[in-house]
């Protein structure tokens, strides 16, 4: 998130305001990315469900 908010990302370069709202930690990185595409074809309505919901992880990281 630190080279996003640093425009290192060419992608994400024209915005620097990310901030971290959701977290679910994986045991396999390939788990990770196949929940991550899922995520990508959801609705804002869903995203913001998610982001308040119980899954949301994002207690168990020390920012």
């Amino acid at each position: 998130m630190i080279e996003h908010n640093k425009g290192l990302s060419r992608y994400t370069r024209r915005t620097n305001d990310w901030q971290l709202v959701f977290v679910k930690i994986f045991d396999e990185k390939s788990e990770a990315l196949i929940y991550e595409k899922l995520l990508k074809r959801q609705n804002r309505r869903y995203i913001e469900w998610l982001i308040d919901s119980e899954k949301n992880q994002i207690e168990a990281i020390d920012l």
